[in-house]
């Protein structure tokens, strides 16, 4: 029985370390999306952070921030992989649902696809720009912004991510996409 256990620990800890070498020799790709993070007037952030993954035929990767003002707060990322495809609902531009809990949205915004999701009982939701579309880069490598917020409306939501340089973003993301 403790034979076994000792076994079972050497495989965690060696997956444990495989998993952070591997992350160790790849971080830089997730760091070149850090500038694009930028700092928002009025608004305390945290320093950037980010992932990277890579396996076969697959590769992730996230930068992400944090940013609070009073009771006010938003994470911003820069989703590359197929969680970027993943958090796009299938809808159509112009959809719109509106009930007593929810609103959800698609649109174009400066040529970008936006999807917005707000919770009108939390006051809370979340603010997705396409990147990269799939049928341009494949599923695995589609790439997206993403910005939650809490405590305030979907408006004043999208005037802080419409701060945020998409261009830019899209061009950095082309290195990854490819």
């Amino acid at each position: 029985m403790k034979k076994r256990l000792f076994y079972k620990m050497v495989g965690v800890v060696g997956c444990l370390l495989f998993v952070t070498f591997t992350s160790l020799a790849i971080a830089a790709n997730y760091s070149d999306l850090y500038p694009y993070l930028k700092k928002l007037s009025g608004w305390k952030a945290k320093a950037p952070t980010g992932a990277s993954v890579q396996m076969p035929d697959l590769h992730l990767i996230t930068a992400t921030r944090e940013y609070k003002k009073g009771k006010k707060s938003l994470t911003a990322m820069i989703m590359i992989g197929p969680q970027a495809l993943a958090s796009w609902l299938p809808y159509a531009e112009g959809f719109k649902l509106d009930t007593p809990n929810e609103l959800v949205t698609t649109q174009k915004i400066k040529d970008f696809p936006v999807q917005i999701i707000y919770d009108k009982k939390n006051h809370c939701g979340g603010i997705l720009v396409e990147l990269s579309a799939p049928e341009d880069s494949g599923s695995r490598k589609a790439a997206a912004f993403h910005l939650s917020f809490n405590s305030m409306g979907p408006e004043e939501a999208l005037k802080i991510a419409e701060k945020f340089d998409w261009e830019g973003m899209q061009k950095a993301v082309k290195k990854f996409v490819k």
